[in-house]
C-alpha cells in the first residue's frame, strides 16, 4: 500500500533552462512514515529530481517510480492492512490490501448465451425474491472469472453495487479478471494496481446529503481553511448518521451476517449497511 502518515508541502524556486535565469516555483509534497522531518528530506530530494529533469529534459516526473502514493489524512489505523483517510470531498475512505473492493455502477451486468443458459438452469430457483436474484446473478459472474468458492459479500449502493472480497488473492490475476467481469471502472481499477489497495467509500457524497462542497487538500495549513473545514465537518457528521453508503444484501460461499473480520465489521458499521437508512 502506497500509503504515508507525514506530509509536508516543500517549495523553491527553479530556473528553467534557456530563460536568462527565469526562475519557476515549485511545490511538492515530501512524504516519509519515520517523521515530519524525514517528509521535509524526502520533499527536498524530489525538488532535486525535478530541477534535474527540467535540465536534462527527461521523462515527465512523478512521485516515484510506480505512481504517485495516496496524500490524504489518515483517521484510522486498523491494522497495517487497513487505513481509513478522508478523500478530496470530506468523505472517508477503507483502503485496504487484506480486501478486494467493486463498486459496479448500474445494474449487474449480464451474459447470455450458452454459459448464462446453464448457469441459469443450475442456480435460479422459480420462487426467487429480489435479494436471492441479485445473488445468483452475482455468482454467475464470479464463476465466469474463476471465482466458485470465494467468499463475497455484496451491498446495493445508490448507484448500483458493491462487492467485498474476503478470500481473494489482492495482487493476484483472478481480482483483475473479476473486475473485468463485473465492468470495475478502468480508471478505478488502474489506481488499484499503481496504489497496491482498494478502496472504499464508506460516508455519503457530500452532494447526495445536501451538503455544500468543501476541498480538502490535505496537508492544511491555513489557520482559516482549517476552521470552515471543522465546521464543515460537524454539519456532515451529523446528516451522515441519517443515511447508509450501501445495504447488505447477502453472501456467497462464507457466513451472512455480521462479519468476525475486524476491517469488515468497521466498514458496515460506518457504512449502516445493516440499517434501513436511506441509501447516499
Amino acid at each position: 500500500m502506497k500509503f504515508y502518515r507525514h506530509w509536508i508541502k516543500c517549495t523553491r524556486d527553479i530556473i528553467l533552462p534557456g530563460t536568462d535565469g527565469k526562475t519557476f516555483p515549485m511545490s511538492v509534497y515530501g512524504h516519509s512514515n519515520i517523521s515530519l522531518e524525514d517528509a521535509k528530506d524526502s520533499g527536498q530530494r524530489l525538488l532535486d529530481s525535478f530541477a534535474k529533469r527540467l535540465v536534462f529534459h527527461l521523462s515527465p516526473w512523478e512521485y516515484d517510480n510506480d505512481g504517485r502514493p495516496i496524500r490524504e489524512e489518515t483517521l484510522l489505523e486498523l491494522s497495517p492492512r487497513n487505513i481509513v483517510t478522508r478523500n478530496r470531498y470530506g468523505a472517508e475512505v477503507l483502503n485496504s490490501t487484506q480486501l478486494v473492493f467493486i463498486d459496479v455502477d448500474g445494474a449487474l451486468p449480464s451474459y447470455g448465451g450458452l454459459f448464462g443458459w446453464i448457469m441459469d438452469l443450475f442456480l435460479k430457483t422459480p420462487s426467487q425474491d429480489k435479494e436471492s436474484e441479485e445473488l445468483a446473478k452475482v455468482a454467475k459472474l464470479a464463476a465466469k472469472a474463476g471465482h466458485t468458492m470465494t467468499h463475497i459479500r455484496v451491498y446495493r449502493t445508490k448507484a448500483g453495487y458493491r462487492l467485498m472480497l474476503l478470500n481473494c488473492d489482492t495482487e493476484g490475476k483472478y481480482s483483475r479478471e473479476l473486475m473485468k467481469a463485473f465492468h470495475a471502472d478502468p480508471i478505478y481499477a488502474d489506481l488499484c494496481r499503481i496504489q497496491n489497495c482498494y478502496r472504499a467509500r464508506l460516508t455519503p457524497k457530500p452532494y447526495r446529503i445536501h451538503q455544500q462542497k468543501c476541498h480538502f487538500n490535505y496537508p492544511e495549513t491555513d489557520s482559516e481553511v482549517l476552521e470552515s473545514q471543522r465546521k464543515w465537518l460537524e454539519e456532515y457528521n451529523a446528516k451522515i448518521a441519517n443515511f447508509a453508503t450501501c445495504h447488505y444484501i447477502g453472501s456467497l460461499n462464507g457466513p451472512n451476517g455480521i462479519a468476525a473480520n475486524e476491517a469488515v465489521r468497521y466498514h458496515d458499521e460506518r457504512t449502516n449497511a445493516m440499517s434501513n437508512l436511506p441509501l447516499a
